[in-house]
């Protein structure tokens, strides 16, 4: 998830493809335990990014949370609650509304690091 939100991008997950009418029972066995595996990993990548949206959220000044309500983006983010759109989002909002060096962009920067505010008490 960590590195998701640095580099902000999901990870490509897919279930592996059909065994063909000819696999071996042990080719078969090992695409069932394939599959089940990325299965749990699609779950779980899944459960980490609403985890990480509503840490995001949490996070977030009201003054953020009432601008990023008002983008076009906001409602397809929210339904999804994907945090790496989200973070995207705020960063687009931040990055296009304030001049650099100024407090917005020092926090933005900090958004980047992830590990910061997962790790922070």
């Amino acid at each position: 998830m960590a590195k998701a939100m640095l580099e902000l991008q999901a990870p490509v997950l897919a279930l592996p493809t059909d065994p063909d009418d000819k696999a071996t029972t042990v080719a078969i066995f090992k695409w069932e335990k394939n599959y089940a595996k990325m299965e749990k990993k699609i779950e779980t990548w899944e459960e980490n990014n609403k985890k990480a949206y509503n840490l995001v959220l949490q996070h977030a000044t009201s003054e953020i949370t009432d601008k990023m309500e008002s983008l076009d983006d906001w409602t397809t983010v929210k339904d999804a609650q994907d945090g790496i759109e989200l973070l995207k989002l705020i960063g687009r909002y931040v990055t296009s509304t304030t001049k650099p060096n100024t407090e917005q962009w020092r926090l933005f920067n900090q958004i980047e690091k992830p590990t910061y505010i997962i790790r922070s008490p």
